[in-house]
């Protein structure tokens, strides 16, 4: 299973986006949760339960700095 963390939409045009994503990978059929980061969850705090709850893959979806920030 796959987490997915998002970085919060900006616009209407990016959460179109996101749920555009995931009809995608639900026809797929490709499982995962979705996280949205937010001032009260940083994104460093979601990849790490991520991690805590087992998942074997991590994909960061946004912009460089936000997944830079996932990635370390």
């Amino acid at each position: 299973m796959y987490y997915y963390i998002m970085e919060p939409p900006e616009s209407r045009a990016v959460r179109q986006t996101y749920q555009r994503l995931r009809d995608i990978l639900t026809n797929l059929g490709i499982a995962g949760e979705m996280m949205a980061s937010s001032p009260a969850r940083m994104p460093e705090e979601l990849a790490l339960m991520g991690l805590e709850r087992g998942y074997g893959t991590i994909v960061a979806v946004g912009g460089d700095s936000f997944v830079n920030n996932i990635a370390r």
